[in-house]
């Protein structure tokens, strides 16, 4: 069965009702605060607005998945939300950073004079507006519509005909009206940059197509009539993304996303003040070998895998011949680590999602990192003595913060 829920059905008064669910007027208002006191540093991700930002559009991406109550290892969902989750999350820290860069030129008037509090602050306010309801409004309904898109993309099997359909009424527009109908393979390379949604509150869906209408084509010619800009030559359930690089967001104001660091660029507490302020328990010590085996069985393992899912609805899982390999001392935290860390990074490695889940134990803290959705390695992040290693918890507390506790 081929199906493909139209975005814009609803989509549009999801994503509106989204982009005004979070407090952005108190968000920003206080930023033009800091602004106007420069105590805001260069490269520094305010914390309120990135997080308000990303849970609009995680929320989105959500709807799009049906709002399940979370996902198996082995369904493809799990694999795309992983994806795509990294790529809001991604996107929301380009976006924060931007807004925070657009605010800051606000300071002076058009003769290079400081303006007054009051005058910055209702400029602030209506850029804000813009960022954060019309413009944030938009992107969370092209992440509804990424993910539907992806899904759409999934249920083809390899040797399918794929036709474009639009939505027959009135609404749709001459660029996309002008490819109803066309057809071609899913093997065919046009794929790869020619899939649904076309643009920002693009109806257009995807349904099974008939050998009849396949015809010749010129893949760039047809590109350009749709009117299609590189922000949306991709396919999203091939690349596993609903923004790419080419965004203004990115081109402003991001660099890598490793070199984002906690401390410089998300404000975090470094590792020397999270253990003066706060307790943290002791760690599982598995005493044997043979304990790994009782530990195996209370998380539901197998004879080849176990899986973990993670406070976010993705599952991971970790094979009997990864667990055999890591150390039995530690091994004994991975389910407490997976499913109540105290931070989630990410990034990406070679075309690869690598994600660290790290939690704060009494003496120094463990991770727990994943490609993709395979656990591959838990590490003690101590010194010699058992105390911390501050350079190796600041060297996995980098890229994409997904979630922090403190």
């Amino acid at each position: 069965m081929y199906s493909h829920t139209c975005a814009t059905c609803g989509g549009d008064l999801i994503a509106a009702n989204l982009a005004n669910s979070n407090n952005f007027t108190a968000i920003t208002n206080s930023i033009a605060t800091q602004l106007y006191n420069a105590s805001i540093t260069d490269g520094e991700i305010p914390q309120a607005l990135y997080e308000a930002t990303a849970n609009t559009l995680l929320a989105a991406m959500l709807a799009g998945f049906g709002n399940k109550p979370n996902f198996s290892y082995d369904s493809p969902d799990n694999d795309l939300a992983n994806y795509f989750r990294h790529n809001l999350f991604s996107f929301s820290a380009a976006k924060s950073l931007t807004e925070v860069k657009a605010f800051n030129a606000l300071l002076l008037d058009t003769t290079g004079n400081p303006k007054s509090e009051a005058q910055f602050r209702n400029d602030v306010a209506d850029t804000g507006a813009l960022f954060n309801k019309t413009w944030l409004a938009t992107e969370a309904q092209t992440a509804l519509a990424s993910v539907q898109g992806a899904q759409t993309w999934n249920t083809f099997q390899p040797d399918d005909l794929l036709q474009v359909s639009t939505a027959g009424d009135d609404r749709v527009r001459p660029t996309h009206a002008a490819n109803d109908g066309f057809t071609a393979p899913k093997s065919d390379p046009i794929w790869l940059r020619f899939w649904i949604p076309f643009d920002h509150g693009c109806r257009c869906n995807i349904i099974p197509g008939l050998a009849k209408n396949v015809k010749e084509y010129n893949a760039d010619d047809m590109i350009q009539t749709a009117g299609i800009k590189p922000l949306f030559q991709r396919n999203c359930g091939i690349d596993k993304v609903v923004y790419t690089n080419d965004h203004t967001y990115y081109q402003d104001s991001f660099g890598n996303e490793t070199e984002l660091k906690a401390e410089a660029n998300y404000g975090m507490p470094s590792p020397k003040k999270l253990y003066t302020d706060f307790d943290f328990p002791a760690p599982k010590q598995l005493a044997a070998k043979h304990d790994v085996t009782d530990w195996w069985q209370s998380i539901g393992g197998n004879q080849s895998h176990a899986d973990i899912t993670d406070n976010r609805k993705n599952t991971v899982r970790i094979t009997t011949e990864t667990r055999n390999r890591l150390p039995f001392n530690l091994i004994g935290n991975i389910d407490d680590i997976v499913t109540n860390p105290d931070e989630i990074w990410s990034y990406m490695n070679n075309g690869k999602l690598e994600t660290i889940y790290l939690k704060y134990y009494e003496n120094h803290p463990i991770s727990v990192h994943c490609t993709d959705s395979d656990i591959t390695a838990i590490n003690a992040l101590e010194n010699s003595n058992g105390s911390y290693n501050e350079a190796a918890i600041r060297q996995v507390r980098k890229g994409i913060l997904q979630f922090r506790k403190v």
